[in-house]
Order: structure tokens, then C-alpha cells, then sequence
């Protein structure tokens, strides 16, 4: 009798004391999930998301992202093996659809291209590009076909006002651009930053003459969206907070650019400026921009198959995730 009112005593102090403790520290918190995002190469395009799992949105949505380094050529089979959970392979998801896999892009972190047309020395704008030759990395790739995208925006034809040459990777290209192998090209950020110390000028941003493309994003598989929407809409809020984070705190988002990217200060600062007109205002691209990214694929990977957005891209838990954060979203 003696032994069970002790008991009786100390469950009650235990009991208390949980009370104490839940009411100091709120709710006992939940075993944070495990996510995999898989990236091809680390690249401004998907920052927002980096800044979100820098500083600590990805967390507070309960996630434990692990984020891996994965190669293009398999990348989008890693996700369909469930290898992975997401990828920020927009334009692969979206070729990968168009040839009837299962996946599905969610939301975009960029809605415009991060390349630059940049001139060699002594050329600078579109007069002095006629005649002259602009380098690729080779025929039918997304950077022949964006280059003639440029090239008509800035008012040349293509086929009659220059020579189209391939010549290589970026490096190649901007090796090519010092030497005057060729006069144009279009380069990333840190080859035009490069460049500039070169003397080399940036004749246009692609972002100021291509207003919607279907850049960067996050995908997923259609069985993933089916089954665990709400995974997938805390997982886009937290990324959203990354987006509006990278529009609105400069020095914060240089920060992790510099620390990520190993960049110094001076840089990452350029890059950021580079990188901003390019970024989604609200995680989204336009139908038209997506359309324009279906017919590049389309030019290269010859997919017989006419493509829907709807069947590409599936705004619904991302326009939850906006509606959860209450900010006046564009």
C-alpha cells in the first residue's frame, strides 16, 4: 500500500512536471523529415533555394535537407528511382514529361535566362556585331538556340547579320572572346565578371530581351504531389521564403553567395546583381515562357508529342504555400 502511493505520488510529479515543461517550452517538436534535393552543379539559378536551407526556412518547415551533387545524364533517373525527392533540374523535368515521364515541376526560382551576350574588345553593342562571328558551345544546344533568341531581341538576324560557330564550354568561349577568335558570346555571370577585367564588354543581359523562360525550378515526381502534397507545400514555403529573402536582403544573400560559392565579397556582390532581374517574383513562369522552353527542347530533343503547360507544371501546391505565408505576392 505503502509502495503504490508512493507510485501514485510520482506519476502525479511526473505529470506535473511534463504540464511544466510543455507549458515553458511549448509542444514536444517533431522529428524533422528527411529530404534529398539533387542539384547537377552549384549555380546562382536555384540560389533562393540555397538561401532558404542556409538560413534555416527549410528547418522551420520541419525538413532536414540533405542536398546532393548529382550528375545531369542521371539525375532525373535518381528521382524516379526515389533515390532522391526533388531536383532543380527544371528543364530536364520538363523534357523528361514531354517523353512521357512521370515528373513534374512545381515552382521556379528563375522566370528569366542568367546569360549575358559579351563582346570582344571593340565590340559593345549590336551595330558592331554585323559581320562578325558569335560563338556556341555547339549546334542545337540550349545555348545555340537561347544565342539566337539574343541575337534576334538585339535586332540582327542570325542567318544573314552573323557567322554562328561552335566552339565550346563557357571557358572555351570566353578564351576565345580575349584572343578574338570570335567577337560574341553568351556567357554566365562569372564569365562576365571575368571577362571585364579582360576588357571585354557586355553587349546585352539575355533576362532584358527574353522576358519569361523556364529557367530554373524544383521538380518532383507525380506520384510525389499525389501522395504527399503537404510535404511538397512545405517544402515550397519554405523555398518561397528563400525567393522573397533574395529580392529584399542583398547583404545577407551576398553573404551566403561568398560562403557557398567561395567568392570574395566584391564578387559575390556582382554576381547577386547579375544573377536579380532573372529571379521569379512569385515562384512562377507564364505559360508563354514555358511554351518558349518546350520549343527549344523541342528543337533539340525532336519530341514528337505536343505538349500541354498543365501537363508540365502544377502551380496548385505552391499557390498554397503563398496563401499559408499571407505576403502580397505579384
Amino acid at each position: 500500500m505503502q509502495f503504490r502511493c508512493r507510485t501514485l505520488r510520482s506519476v502525479r510529479l511526473l505529470g506535473l512536471l511534463a504540464c511544466f515543461a510543455i507549458g515553458l517550452f511549448g509542444s514536444w517538436p517533431a522529428r524533422a523529415e528527411r529530404v534529398i534535393i539533387a542539384y547537377p552543379s552549384p549555380s546562382t539559378s536555384f540560389l533562393p533555394l540555397i538561401v532558404a536551407h542556409k538560413k534555416g526556412f527549410l528547418e522551420e518547415e520541419n525538413f532536414q535537407t540533405d542536398l546532393v551533387r548529382t550528375n545531369i545524364a542521371v539525375i532525373i533517373q535518381a528521382l524516379m528511382a526515389g533515390s532522391v525527392d526533388y531536383v532543380t533540374t527544371s528543364t530536364a523535368s520538363l523534357t523528361a514529361r514531354m517523353k512521357g515521364a512521370p515528373t513534374i515541376v512545381i515552382g521556379f526560382f528563375a522566370a528569366k535566362p542568367m546569360d549575358f551576350l559579351v563582346g570582344a574588345k571593340g565590340i559593345s553593342s549590336a551595330k558592331d556585331l554585323k559581320g562578325k562571328v558569335v560563338g556556341i558551345s555547339a549546334a542545337g544546344s540550349v545555348t545555340h538556340l537561347l544565342t539566337l533568341r539574343v541575337l534576334e531581341g538585339i535586332g540582327l538576324d542570325p542567318a544573314t547579320d552573323v557567322t554562328i560557330r561552335p566552339i565550346g564550354g563557357e571557358d572555351v568561349r570566353l578564351q576565345a572572346l580575349e584572343t578574338g577568335i570570335i567577337q560574341a558570346a553568351l556567357l554566365g555571370s562569372q564569365g562576365v565578371i571575368q571577362g571585364e577585367k579582360s576588357g571585354l564588354k557586355m553587349i546585352v543581359a539575355a533576362a532584358d530581351v527574353i522576358d519569361s523562360l523556364a529557367f530554373s525550378g524544383l521538380a518532383t515526381t507525380v506520384k510525389k504531389v499525389k501522395e504527399n502534397p503537404e510535404q511538397v507545400k512545405r517544402m515550397l514555403r519554405g523555398s518561397m521564403k528563400g525567393l522573397r529573402y533574395v529580392w529584399e536582403n542583398k547583404n545577407g544573400t551576398v553573404d551566403v553567395i561568398e560562403n557557398w560559392l567561395k567568392l570574395d565579397k566584391t564578387v559575390a556582390s556582382m554576381t547577386y546583381d547579375l544573377a536579380l532581374k532573372s529571379y521569379s517574383r512569385n515562384g512562377e513562369v507564364n505559360d508563354r515562357g514555358i511554351l518558349l522552353t518546350v520549343d527549344m527542347i523541342n528543337a533539340r530533343e525532336k519530341v514528337e508529342k505536343k505538349a500541354n503547360v498543365s501537363d508540365l507544371v502544377d502551380y496548385t501546391q505552391l499557390r498554397e504555400a503563398r496563401k499559408n505565408l499571407a505576403w502580397p505576392w505579384p
